[in-house]
């Protein structure tokens, strides 16, 4: 069976995280994978504990896709995270706020696999709707 495009890989990635099949990860990130997101972290465990910290703080989070354009072994995504701020997120003590914030990602995928992605929320719009 041939490798999925990347829109199709990332597709699947957001549905994993959707639904918090973190433990999938592998499938769709390098072992050593680069993430820029604010901090510069490198590694698929620091990912899956970024995506946990998130999951813990919004329990209901949820991503969709609203643009997806690829070329060749490279993505760009906007996204859409909405969610209720029910646990804690960096020093943010739950709100209960629902919150819906713009999400962009890229990534570099030369092998199938995603070796460097970048990420970028709209954390004021975030503090904005957290009343932070």
């Amino acid at each position: 069976m041939a490798a999925p495009d990347l829109d199709t890989l990332y597709c699947r990635f957001i549905d994993n995280v959707n639904r918090r099949r973190l433990d999938q990860l592998d499938h769709f990130l390098a072992a050593d994978v680069v993430q820029h997101a604010p901090e510069t972290a490198v590694g698929i465990d620091a990912v899956r504990q970024m995506l946990a910290d998130w999951l813990a703080a919004f329990p209901d989070l949820h991503l969709v896709i609203e643009e997806l354009v690829t070329d060749g072994d490279r993505l760009i995504a906007r996204l859409v995270l909405s969610g209720t701020h029910r646990g804690p997120l960096a020093s943010l003590q739950p709100t209960g706020r629902r919150v819906r914030v713009s999400v962009f990602e890229a990534w570099s995928a030369p092998a199938g696999h995603c070796v460097e992605r970048w990420l970028q929320l709209d954390r004021l719009e975030l503090l904005r709707q957290l009343e932070a």
